[in-house]
């Protein structure tokens, strides 16, 4: 059975709409996003992201594919990370998991998912890991 490892960590996130406003008003937002990442993962992370918002406060979905590159603990290399997110009356559900076979150099066989955190707007990040070849 493989050892399942941790990390911990914070990252900053600069969004920018592609519609060139916030709210498209009802209709699906298209951002671009770059995150630089601190803590057991150190690096960047570049994506695109849609997301739509609904008429009902604290209701709304998006997703997102984005290239990390870094250093996880010890180890260099590129990989994939997808988002699926639902919010629903200010609670909400997310998913973050790597894109299988993404990881690249000294991260492939990489797997990861992980759990987001936005408290006082400020992001964190808790994750589970490992590598196919351990």
């Amino acid at each position: 059975m493989k050892k399942i490892l941790e990390g911990k960590g914070k990252f900053d996130v600069k969004m920018r709409s592609q519609s060139g406003q916030e709210d498209s008003n009802g209709e699906v937002t298209r951002f671009s996003y770059q995150k630089e990442y601190t803590g057991d993962l150190q690096g960047f992370s570049t994506g695109e992201m849609l997301s739509h918002m609904t008429s009902s406060e604290g209701s709304a979905g998006y997703v997102s594919i984005g290239k990390s590159k870094g250093v996880l603990r010890d180890k260099r290399g590129p990989f994939l990370l997808q988002h699926y997110g639902i919010m629903e009356g200010g609670e909400d559900r997310l998913i973050v998991e790597i894109i299988p076979d993404s990881a690249d150099s000294e991260v492939k066989g990489l797997w990861v998912t992980m759990v987001i955190h936005v408290m006082d707007g400020m992001h964190s990040y808790e994750f589970e890991f490992n590598y196919d070849a351990d």
